[in-house]
């Protein structure tokens, strides 16, 4: 993964929180509008740009809703190399063994504990 991949990654929360704050703001700025212009006696005059600020509004609802989050796209990214990693699809049966012992050790130890 390159540096500049790895910026993008790391941004796509900010991202999204950009969108989902332009969706709000031009929403709220709609409202406002369609609010103000009822009270005009030009209301059709101005519908054609209230249109335009509701195609903006959802145009950014839907860049929002459609930008993963880092999370998100960390697990896109790292899942399919995992699962498709041959080296990890062949663990030793041992290590599952040790692992087991290890979670019952710990498990006695905690019991122990609680007493």
């Amino acid at each position: 993964m390159t540096g500049w991949q790895m910026y993008w990654l790391l941004m796509l929360d900010n991202i999204s929180v950009g969108f989902w704050t332009a969706t709000v703001t031009f929403l709220i700025c709609t409202i406002i509008k369609m609010v103000v212009n009822c009270a005009d006696s030009e209301f059709y005059e101005h519908i054609k740009l209230t249109f335009v600020m509701l195609a903006a509004t959802g145009f950014f609802w839907i860049f929002a809703m459609l930008t993963p989050t880092t999370k998100q796209m960390a697990a896109i990214i790292v899942v399919p190399q995992i699962v498709n990693n041959e080296d990890v699809q062949k663990l030793p049966a041992n290590l599952v063994e040790l692992a087991n012992e290890w979670v019952e050790t710990k498990t006695k130890e905690l019991k122990g504990e609680s007493k």
